[in-house]
């Protein structure tokens, strides 16, 4: 009789929460520290640097609504 695994495999609720309703895609992008920084700053909640660009972006788009740009949620 073969051997059923217990662990591995894909589960309810495993791996890393979703960010936003959107899919997301990952980049490397190289900035000053103090950019860095600034970006991590920007969002208390999350304090991840990709909130806090997120947000800088979401509040750029914003302030020039007729820029072409990606649609968010």
């Amino acid at each position: 009789m073969p051997k059923t695994k217990s662990h591995g495999g894909k589960r309810q609720g495993a791996g890393r929460p979703r960010i936003g309703e959107e899919p997301s895609r990952k980049h490397s992008v190289t900035l000053p520290g103090e950019w860095w920084d600034y970006a991590q700053s920007l969002d208390v909640e999350q304090g991840s640097i990709s909130a806090g660009i997120r947000e800088a972006l979401k509040f750029h788009a914003e302030q020039h609504p007729k820029r072409k740009r990606a649609k968010t949620g």
